[in-house]
């Protein structure tokens, strides 16, 4: 489903420029189209060694950003299993990491520190309300269920979002390795196509709470996590 949506995005991309594929996927064709919009030059590539084709992936402005915003997202997840664990008087520092990291995937350029007030100047584009939940947490105040559960959820909308953002990149890489008979994985790092593969990963449920409940109708795992599919949550601040 990640790779029809990327495709989409890129037929979609095309046909606003005034281009017209001739199938909406990943192909040569598509792939092409939204190198050129991007200035990245196909025949200057496959004149690269491989290890140049990587580093130049990972020198894209916008996958530097995504790296910073996956290890952000990684330690929400840790903090969640971690919260799971902890009685309620020790859940602020837990609260705080995952707020913390939130301000990390709205702006990988923040340059607050965990444990510090954050402030309007240090913490640009992140939303007033999640700047007073952060600094509520500093003081030690906890976040209830239902605001854990928000950001549960929309960290990883936002964070999967950004990843969605590289397709022009993941396709033109991977069309190079591909014509030049190599794996994929050379140049682009695999984190990178598992995640396209799959998404990122689900955080871990919470347990207990209005919206932990089996019977409010909703389609949930085999742990007892709501469902949702990809691109059909609702980015909104916790309430």
């Amino acid at each position: 489903p990640y790779v029809q949506q990327a495709a989409m995005k890129s037929a979609a991309g095309a046909r606003a420029f005034g281009l017209e594929t001739q199938k909406a996927g990943l192909g040569v064709e598509a792939s092409r189209l939204s190198a050129l919009k991007s200035g990245l030059d196909i025949n200057q590539a496959m004149q690269k060694p491989t290890s140049e084709l990587r580093k130049e992936f990972l020198a894209q402005p916008s996958v530097r950003d995504f790296n910073k915003v996956n290890a952000a997202y990684n330690k929400i997840v840790t903090a969640f299993e971690t919260i799971k664990t902890l009685p309620d008087e020790e859940k602020a520092a837990a609260d705080m990491a995952v707020i913390f990291s939130y301000m990390k995937i709205l702006d990988p350029g923040s340059t607050v520190r965990e444990g510090e007030y954050a402030t309007a100047q240090n913490t640009t584009g992140v939303p007033g309300k999640i700047i007073n939940y952060f600094n509520n947490a500093v003081d030690g105040q906890i976040l209830n269920e239902t605001q854990r559960d928000a950001f549960k959820k929309v960290a990883r909308g936002t964070a999967q979002a950004q990843f969605d953002d590289l397709a022009t990149y993941l396709d033109f890489y991977k069309d190079i390795a591909d014509k030049k008979g190599i794996d994929a994985a050379r140049v682009i790092p695999q984190g990178f196509l598992e995640i396209r593969e799959g998404g990122l990963p689900e955080v871990s449920t919470l347990g207990a709470g209005a919206d932990a409940s089996p019977n409010d109708g909703r389609l949930r795992d085999e742990d007892g996590g709501i469902i949702t599919t990809p691109g059909g949550f609702q980015i909104i601040t916790p309430q």
